[in-house]
């Protein structure tokens, strides 16, 4: 097989599209994180979606899996998988209806042949007709009149110089004209429609200068100018102007095999010339570069040692012709894919980190810093009903977060904080949070602490437990009452009822009516009378309510007995 070093190099080299009408900016651009990934991806597709979302599909290690990334509100959303693990070097383009080709790669035993589409009205995959050639890393691009070019790759074996076209009306492919030599190089699409391929590595294992153009129209690969540096895994750009501008690479070194290259040039398509310019301050290979509004171009990442990517930037001016440092990316990576978003953004995913390791981080570039007028947006929680625990109520905790357009995730701060001690009752939490810009937001909710827990009545207890002699007088008895509970230090405790095993006037206890009044919250009168013979128990009801009216009961007796048992 190709060695791996060169499989990641020619999977995901990106070159954003010519730009628009060059326009001030008022300030430099920077990046911004977003959300990550669901699995790692380095060499994986990354193609633009007709909607303005992005689909993030494969990676080079057989990953099936695709999800769509929205940059609106930044959130993923999975969709059918592929039918083969094909993005260890597959090429990618969205064909004019919306559906996006998928072509060649490997997924283990020969490199593959195979193309299939992904239809977004139904978010499934299809294969569709098979390449003639089985290409490894093919340089793929969408013709002015709609159907797609794939050239160059690998075979596993050696490089290829075939080239053929797929027809999206016939789902087929037919041959078309050859390159002068094998090469896998870096190309793209001029401002005329015609494909520019630049150097590259060629069967031999030699790095090349030459490059070659396809014309359309015609079918044909014809010779143009020659770089002053040969040249792999270098970065190529067209620019606002029309031109080209190719930069890093690789380079042979006797010392180390290879080496990253700092020097850059700039092809003109009406001369068919490269030019010399000024070299970037990194050495680089594996970067990307995104043509700016304003005609200049950033170039991001790369290596500039085997395996140790960076996360500075710089930006090329043509004007000048010399390179200066840029906004540094959030995450040092190389070899990433880089897609233009419809809002004039960028979106870098995945790639390789440090020690070659794959990324599932994402970041946003935004050429020209605007003017950030727009608060965060706060999520608080829905209002909150909450048991109390103690007479202070009850501790809450809760999750607030904001996130801002420009700054993405920000500090949320809460009054009361989370974790705070809630009183009985509905208190309002107000949350807060302010980007970089000072633009602030603010979202409030509720917290209610309730008590449904009666208290408990630990004792009760009367001041007489016994009445004697039964002389038929009333005798004034306190009742003792220890209520607790958890919300009121001091439920409310009184006596609510007395009963009497025996009747008000029962035989023999002297002709009397009223044997027991209720005189005070914790005060009774019972008389001392019993029927002859016979013992009398008074049953004395109380009951202890908290201040959020919860109710406990119990009771107590007081007995007229003959303390001899007569």
């Amino acid at each position: 097989m190709v060695r791996t070093f060169t499989a990641m190099l020619i999977a995901a080299l990106a070159a954003a599209p010519s730009a628009a009408a060059a326009q001030e900016c008022a300030a430099p651009g920077s990046f911004v994180p977003t959300r990550t990934m669901t699995y790692p991806r380095g060499g994986h597709a990354a193609p633009l979606l007709t909607d303005g979302r992005v689909m993030l599909a494969g990676s080079d290690d057989r990953l099936r899996h695709v999800e769509i990334f929205d940059p609106v509100s930044q959130t993923l959303a999975p969709t059918g998988e592929m039918n083969v693990g094909r993005c260890y070097g597959c090429g990618v383009e969205r064909l004019a209806d919306g559906r996006i080709l998928l072509v060649g790669g490997w997924e283990g035993g020969p490199v593959l042949t195979s193309a299939e589409l992904w239809d977004p009205a139904t978010g499934s995959w299809a294969f569709t007709g098979s390449m003639r050639d089985n290409r490894l890393g093919p340089n793929v691009h969408k013709l002015p009149d709609g159907r797609i070019l794939a050239f160059s790759g690998h075979t596993g074996f050696t490089g290829r110089d075939s080239a053929e076209i797929y027809d999206p009306a016939t789902e087929q492919w037919t041959v078309t004209g050859s390159l002068s030599l094998p090469r896998l190089g870096v190309s793209v699409t001029l401002t005329d429609g015609r494909i520019l391929v630049t150097g590259g590595l060629a069967s031999t294992g030699a790095y090349l200068q030459s490059a070659e153009i396809y014309h359309p129209a015609t079918g044909a690969w014809t010779a143009t100018g020659s770089m002053s540096d040969a040249r792999h895994g270098h970065g190529a750009v067209v620019m606002a102007d029309g031109r080209v501008l190719v930069f890093g690479g690789m380079a042979v070194s006797q010392q180390h095999g290879f080496e990253a290259l700092r020097s850059a040039e700039i092809y003109d398509p009406a001369t068919g010339t490269f030019t010399v310019v000024g070299s970037m301050t990194v050495a680089r290979t594996g970067a990307a570069a995104m043509s700016l509004p304003d005609g200049r171009v950033l170039v991001a990442g790369g290596l500039p040692v085997l395996f140790n990517p960076v996360s500075s930037t710089e930006i090329f001016d043509p004007a000048t012709g010399t390179f200066s440092p840029g906004p540094s990316m959030h995450q040092p990576r190389w070899s990433f894919a880089l897609t233009p978003l419809s809002d004039g953004r960028f979106l870098l995913s995945g790639g390789y980190g440090q020690n070659n390791g794959k990324l599932n981080s994402m970041e946003f570039f935004a050429p020209c810093a605007v003017a950030d007028t727009t608060p965060p947006t706060i999520d608080v929680p829905e209002p909150i009903e909450i048991e109390a625990t103690s007479v202070s109520g009850a501790a809450v905790a809760f999750t607030a977060s904001a996130v801002d357009d420009t700054d993405g995730p920000v500090a949320v701060v809460c009054t009361p904080p989370s974790g705070s001690t809630f009183p009985l009752g509905t208190s309002t939490v107000t949350c807060s949070a302010e980007d970089a810009a000072g633009n602030t937001a603010s979202a409030s909710f509720t917290v209610r602490v309730i008590d449904t827990t009666a208290p408990a009545i630990e004792r009760v207890s009367s001041s007489v437990p016994v009445l004697w002699a039964p002389n038929h007088r009333m005798v004034d008895v306190q009742i003792s009452i220890t209520g607790v509970d958890l919300a009121d230090a001091a439920p409310a405790c009184r006596v609510v009822s007395v009963t009497s095993s025996q009747a008000a006037n029962a035989p023999g206890d002297g002709n009397t009516r009223v044997d027991a009044v209720i005189t005070g919250p914790t005060s009774v009168q019972l008389r001392a009378e019993r029927t002859k013979g016979q013992d009398r128990t008074y049953t004395i009801g109380v009951e202890c309510q908290d201040a959020s009216g919860n109710v406990a009961r119990d009771s107590t007796t007081v007995v007229v007995q003959n303390p001899l048992g007569r």
